[in-house]
């Protein structure tokens, strides 16, 4: 550093002071000079750290072109793989989701099967004049064999809702509504 560079820095170092102190004590007296020498000192300063810099922090131009294949070549492929690894992982979930829907629909559609059968086989109890009754004792093959086997986890109760099927109203969808 040359004496003119020290100059500079201590020039700017004492307006830096002042104009700290004018935040703590409002009286201190502003000098006009004093501005004027900071300001020529700021711009001393930056064109000679812009020669310095220049001067050593100036890459080569295998560094510069090692840099401009990193932006031009590296980057686009690792964006393109992570926008293909966000899809793929969306895509997971939908397939997924939809994989689900179903198999609940095929599950719906087992039960409504079920339900349609032991509808039929309470038509026909009730259609030869003895009174219907809902026991899988008496249907052993009708829907324990089919059903359970098909539908693992299959839970029907037996003697349930006789109420609902022999009342009044008449439900105005007449057949499996879905779970519940």
């Amino acid at each position: 550093m040359t004496f003119v560079d020290i100059a500079a820095l201590v020039v700017l170092a004492v307006y830096a002071a002042l104009s700290v102190s004018r935040l703590f004590f409002p009286r201190t007296p502003q000098s006009g000079f004093l501005l004027f020498l900071a300001v020529l000192a700021f711009g001393y300063v930056m064109v000679r750290g812009f020669r310095w810099a220049r001067k050593h922090l100036l890459w080569s131009l295998r560094n510069r072109l090692v840099i401009a294949y990193l932006f031009i070549a590296v980057v686009p492929v690792l964006l393109l793989l992570t926008m293909a690894g966000l899809g793929a992982y969306l895509l997971y979930w939908q397939l997924g989701s939809y994989v689900l829907y179903t198999d609940m629909q095929e599950r719906l559609e087992r039960l409504s099967q079920v339900a349609a059968t032991m509808a039929t086989s309470f038509a026909i109890e009730s259609a030869s004049g003895t009174v219907p009754r809902l026991s899988l004792a008496r249907r052993p093959a009708v829907v324990s064999h089919a059903a359970m086997t098909e539908l693992p986890g299959l839970k029907i109760e037996s003697g349930m809702g006789e109420d609902l099927l022999l009342g009044p109203m008449v439900s105005a969808q007449k057949g499996f509504s879905g779970l519940s």
